[in-house]
């Protein structure tokens, strides 16, 4: 978390931003405020309501799906929100708090949760992948999926986890990779 400054927003605390890779829209989620977007590199932002979604819980995680533009935004009181239309309408579409999300090639999402790893079907159910838990680090660089937590990093390897580094105090968001 972080502080902005300008246009507005002074003195406000960041949870976590996004841009769509697509068309540069910003999105940016603020502790106690919600969540925001601006399709003018920032000179001009609005806040988005999600039907009331963001007024219980600060944001956890902010992405937008580089292949196809679906907004999720997860939050501390235990949900992963969506919007399929840049921020308009949003809907739950996980009862989970999601901690980082990664996705494949073909845009198929996966989320950090503490119970593992999800990835969603084509539709649109939510499933864990393995036995890995407490994960909050994902990241899918040429099509293989990695997972940290506590304990280290974790290649998926035929459905099953495999250790490969041993790394101490990884954070959520501390792996990145990039889709391809």
């Amino acid at each position: 978390a972080g502080l902005w400054s300008g246009n507005n927003f002074e003195l406000m605390i960041l949870g976590d931003g996004a841009i769509d890779p697509r068309n540069g829209a910003i999105y940016l989620s603020y502790i106690d405020m919600g969540t925001f977007k601006s399709l003018d590199a920032g000179n001009t932002w609005k806040q988005l309501n999600a039907a009331g979604h963001f007024a219980g819980g600060n944001p956890e995680a902010l992405v937008v799906n580089p292949f196809s533009g679906e907004v999720f935004v997860s939050v501390e009181s235990g949900k992963v929100l969506a919007s399929t239309d840049g921020g308009e309408n949003f809907r739950e579409t996980m009862n989970k708090l999601a901690y980082q999300f990664a996705f494949g090639s073909d845009g198929t999402p996966y989320a950090a949760i503490d119970d593992g790893v999800m990835m969603r079907n084509a539709q649109g159910v939510w499933n864990v992948i393995g036995d890995l838990r407490n994960v909050r680090s994902l990241a899918m660089p040429h099509s293989t999926l990695y997972a940290g937590n506590s304990e280290g990093v974790w290649k998926l390897d035929v459905g099953s986890w495999r250790k490969i580094a041993d790394v101490q105090g990884l954070k959520a968001g501390g792996l990145v990779g990039y889709p391809g």
